[in-house]
């Protein structure tokens, strides 16, 4: 049984005792540091540093664009990591730009990293004819 006193050492009769909430998480964390990208045949990847929280980081998330100085939204979100690296994975060839924002378990958002650029290849079969060539390649950096 636990009893609750008072300053002069008389118990609660009361049989509940409401305790102080503790306060809610609005601290975000810091940001992403040091993000490099490396392009590569059909994939772009990615690290950078771990980002720091008073309660604890969760995720990590990626953006991409295809416009340097590109802001991070919904639409251009491609991906969530819990570690310091991530593979984007692509099927055109171009030249991408990265952001990456920390997140923690009460749903507080980093500012942005330093925006990070790979340019990516695309590797097409030796043997196809110059006419199906044309036919076959995607065009380049379409949004």
């Amino acid at each position: 049984m636990l009893f609750i006193v008072n300053s002069n050492g008389v118990p609660s009769i009361a049989p509940m005792v409401r305790l102080p909430v503790p306060a809610a998480d609005t601290q975000p964390p810091t940001a992403p540091t040091g993000l490099v990208a490396t392009g590569a045949s059909g994939a772009a990847s990615l690290t950078w540093n771990l980002s720091t929280d008073n309660v604890a980081v969760t995720l990590y998330n990626i953006y991409r664009s295809t416009t340097s100085g590109f802001t991070p939204n919904a639409a251009n979100l491609v991906g969530t990591s819990t570690v310091t690296s991530y593979t984007d994975t692509v099927s055109q060839a171009c030249t991408y730009y990265y952001l990456v924002t920390a997140q923690d378990a009460a749903g507080n958002v980093s500012s942005p990293s330093n925006q990070a650029m790979a340019v990516v290849s695309i590797q097409i079969a030796a043997s196809v004819n110059a006419a199906k060539l044309k036919e076959r390649v995607p065009p380049m950096c379409s949004s």
